[in-house]
């Protein structure tokens, strides 16, 4: 019996260096904005499968875990889009806007304020969080940007 648990833990740690390998082979192969652009899309795709807006997302609804998504995309955002073409820059405005305005909506059908959750602040507005503006990152007057440039009016 011993011997047979050392030919399993050979082969487990043999499986584990193949995929170590074949995961920092793929890691050489991307790169950071790249990989940042995946990243803003999973965090846009979290952020609103856990409003759970839509009968198929009504089990994951978490608006702390939303919020985080979309504070993080916010933060993300600034980054990146000072990297890309102004109409990609303008595509990740625009859909951070959409996620805020669909935060809204979210605490607002709960009935009564979402303050325990971090997402409605007075008057039923969303709080966002305060932070100065540096290079690259978003400010309100991008966002009306994005809202008067939004994808579908552009083509």
């Amino acid at each position: 019996m011993p011997e047979d648990r050392t030919t399993a833990d050979d082969e487990r740690r043999r499986l584990e260096m193949e995929l170590l390998e074949k995961l920092q082979d793929e890691m050489r192969r991307v790169s950071v904005q790249d990989y940042l652009r995946q990243l803003l899309m999973t965090l846009s795709s979290m952020a609103f499968q856990h409003l759970g807006l839509t009968p198929d997302t009504r089990e994951d609804r978490d608006l702390a875990q939303s919020r985080l998504a979309i504070d993080a995309f916010d933060a993300l955002t600034g980054v990146v889009a000072s990297q890309e073409d102004s109409q990609e820059a303008t595509l990740y405005r625009s859909t951070l806007h959409q996620m805020r305005l669909a935060f809204v909506t979210a605490t607002g059908s709960e009935g009564g304020p979402a303050a325990e959750e971090g997402g409605v602040g007075e008057g039923g507005q969303a709080e966002q969080p305060q932070k100065e503006t540096g290079a690259g990152e978003s400010n309100e007057a991008d966002l009306t940007e994005a809202e008067e440039t939004s994808p579908d009016q552009e083509a």
